[in-house]
């Protein structure tokens, strides 16, 4: 009897918690994390366990600390396609569903990738893959200028990088992202776009060029959406 009013207990503690943690973030909350452990197109498949941990403190409106740094946000692959002869482009769809706090407590979530950026501390990406040359690169960046954002395309300082880093791709910066940052910064050939299914907020990296892979430290802006 003892345990199971332990049990109740520890229960209805974790769910007091939920419901005064929750609703202190409203939608829009930006977090930005980095992650944990690489997320790879070659050896990842649907269900994996997607971890990142929080690089600043996320505060509610009224500036109560919700997250500190070094929260866990956790979440799954939903799908992966792997560029090959008959596909011709590589996908990962991640979905980012929980914040897990330093004293166990679980928080549900609704996340969606807003920015995608280089690892600060490693300044030289993984590509599993190669198929195109300095010009073809170069030409591709130029392309996304006018792609719109909504179809997976970058904004136009994401387009520029591109340029650069692929004018001189052993000399790409890693550029810092901010709460603004959208798109994908200093990874050549990555595009950023987003999808919903059954309810669940699916981030979507893609590369029509390269199999993606995403290093251990890569930074990501996520906001937090209306389930």
């Amino acid at each position: 009897m003892g345990m199971l009013l332990t049990e109740a207990s520890l229960a209805q503690d974790s769910a007091q918690a939920q419901a005064t943690i929750a609703p202190q973030l409203e939608a829009g909350t930006i977090i930005h994390v980095s992650l944990a452990k690489p997320v790879s197109a070659r050896k990842n498949m649907s269900g994996d366990e997607v971890i990142a941990k929080t690089t600043w403190d996320v505060r509610s409106d009224d500036g109560a600390l919700v997250l500190p740094v070094g929260s866990t946000i956790a979440g799954h692959i939903a799908r992966v396609s792997v560029r090959s002869g008959e596909q011709r482009v590589s996908a990962v769809r991640i979905v980012f569903d929980q914040a897990l706090l330093k004293d166990g407590t679980n928080i549900s979530m609704a996340l969606v990738i807003q920015a995608i950026g280089r690892p600060q501390a490693n300044d030289a990406p993984v590509m599993e893959d190669i198929f195109t040359t300095g010009w073809e690169t170069r030409a591709m960046a130029m392309r996304a200028i006018s792609t719109p954002a909504s179809m997976g395309g970058i904004m136009l300082r994401d387009a520029l990088t591109l340029v650069n880093d692929a004018a001189t791709p052993e000399k790409a910066t890693a550029v810092p992202l901010t709460w603004r940052s959208q798109g994908v910064f200093g990874l050549p050939d990555l595009y950023l776009s987003a999808e919903v299914s059954d309810s669940s907020h699916v981030s979507v990296v893609s590369s029509n060029k390269t199999n993606v892979h995403l290093n251990s430290g890569t930074e990501m802006i996520l906001r937090l959406d209306a389930r």
